[in-house]
Parts: C-alpha cells; structure tokens; sequence
C-alpha cells in the first residue's frame, strides 16, 4: 500500500462502517476531524492539507485515529457537546429564575440565604456536567488512540509506532505551562497519552 486511498479503504475495510468519504481541507491546517455529513450516510474524515505534506506515518496514524473515532461512534462528540450545551442553557434560565426569586425574596421577605444556596448548587451541578463532558471528549481520545493502533496493525503497518509518532507530533501544539489545567480540556496531553498506549 502506497497510497492514502489504499490505506483508508483497508482499515475502512475492517470496521462495521459501510464506507468512508476522505476529505483534504484546506481550512484545518495539520489537524483532521471526524464528521457526519448531509445528504448521505457515510462518514467523512477531513484531513488538513498540511499533513499531506507531512510523514507519512502520521497521515497514516491520523486516518487510523478519526476512522477510530467513526466506528466508535465519538464523531462531533454528541453526547459531550449536548451535555455542555444544556449544562449552560439549564444554568443560565436556572440562575435567572432564581436571580428573580431572590430579588421578591429580599423585597418582600428579606430571607435571601436560601436562594444564595440554590444558586450555589446551580453552579456546582454546572461545573461537574461540564467537567463531565470533557472528561468523556478525553476518554473518546484515548479510545481512538488505541483502536487506531488495531487498525493500522490490522492493515499491515507498525501501528504503535505509527500511533506513537502521531501523538508526540502534537506536543508541538501544545502550550507550555497549562498541564494543570489538563481537566479543561477535551484532548488529554500527549504524555498522557502516550503512556495510555
């Protein structure tokens, strides 16, 4: 297999998914994205157009990753994405109704604690959806991280290697110093997961 085609249809091949549509975009730079797409039901994978003119090992490694998250059903991250989404809807009408309850309260009955508790609750239940959602966006990564590796082992290349090099690639991206803030965010470090593979 020389070509990108030719690996994609083979790992395609050993998923349940019942094709794949491979997309070079311009827009994204070296990164890639998992995504569903209008008017047919195969998945898509998009490609930036700089990892065309990258190794081939991490192409191949970035294919495997986003058909990884295809098959496993992580694409657009839907159920994380939801829960943020409501977590901040349901937080935002939730405190303004209690915003108002506790202007009456302190109006007519002068008691605001009780509502000042609610809202304190509102905001600790905010926090731990939205924690709740990256924490699923961090384990999705992994997940695919180590099907990927399957994948590319399964259409005959050196998976862990392959995988290995992608995920050291994108240390180059990350930004020093925010290691604590690791819990905000949806892609776990590369060290992490390179020591998850």
């Amino acid at each position: 297999m020389t070509n990108l085609n030719e690996a994609a249809q083979a790992m395609t091949a050993l998923t349940k998914l019942p094709g794949l549509v491979l997309v070079t975009d311009h827009g994204i730079g070296d990164t890639a994205v998992a995504t569903g797409c209008r008017g047919h039901s195969l998945p898509v994978v998009r490609l930036g157009v700089d990892l065309m003119t990258g190794p081939e090992s991490i192409r191949y490694a970035v294919l495997a990753h986003e058909l990884a998250h295809q098959e496993l059903g992580h694409t657009t991250r839907v159920l994380s994405s939801i829960l943020e989404r409501a977590s901040v809807a349901a937080f935002i009408m939730l405190a303004c109704t209690q915003g108002a309850v506790w202007a009456l309260d302190v109006y007519w009955w002068g008691s605001p604690a009780r509502n000042m508790v609610m809202l304190l609750v509102l905001g600790v239940l905010w926090a731990a959806t939205a924690l709740t959602a990256k924490a699923l966006d961090r384990r999705a990564e992994y997940e695919a991280d180590r099907r990927g590796v399957e994948l590319l082992n399964a259409a005959g290349f050196p998976g862990l290697d392959y995988m290995r090099e992608m995920v050291a690639d994108t240390s180059k991206d990350e930004a020093p110093g925010t290691r604590w803030v690791w819990i905000l965010d949806a892609h776990p470090s590369s060290s992490r997961r390179l020591a998850a593979l």
